[in-house]
């Protein structure tokens, strides 16, 4: 909907035709992230990718014009650990996260008219230690699955007994 507006000059007189103005009547509504979906669990190293709902607005269509979205350690949204500030987007892949935490995300789009959106409600996900197994080569080098600190047990050797055991 958009609504036809005059405003009266310094001289108290109406604009004329051609200085009339059209100004939107609608508001930014929040978009949802649909993806991760809250309580979705990463590995250390893992790219998180993000889905986002469409620009949606009252009053009118209001093309997207951009989209923020950002990948927090805190609820508040003052560490920003990954993020996107750039064209409208209803998807996008963050940067390797490489730290054990919990994350927040969230995101909110501009209208070519009616500038941001609220941000959306954020939602909560997780990055835990990789777990596998470390492949040991030589005495001296070994590869593992990720980078982490590690403690390692060497057992035993050729007669039997194991590790532990007598």
């Amino acid at each position: 909907m958009i609504f036809r507006a005059h405003s009266l000059g310094r001289e108290n007189r109406k604009k004329s035709a051609t200085e009339w103005e059209a100004l939107p009547f609608g508001t930014m509504l929040a978009p949802q992230v649909v993806s991760p979906a809250s309580g979705t669990g990463f590995k250390v190293g893992s790219a998180v990718a993000v889905s986002v709902s469409a620009i949606s607005s009252s009053g009118f269509a209001d093309p997207g014009a951009g989209t923020q979205i950002q990948i927090a350690t805190d609820a508040g949204f003052t560490n920003i650990a990954a993020a996107y500030d750039g064209a409208y987007a209803t998807s996008w892949t963050s940067t390797a996260l490489s730290s054990v935490g919990t994350y927040y995300i969230r995101a909110r789009h501009k209208g070519a008219t009616l500038g941001w959106s609220p941000w959306s409600a954020a939602s909560a996900f997780s990055v835990a230690a990789a777990v596998g197994t470390a492949s040991f080569t030589s005495s001296a080098t070994w590869t593992a699955p990720y980078s982490a600190t590690f403690s390692v047990f060497a057992c035993g050797g050729g007669g039997g007994g194991g590790c532990g055991g007598s």
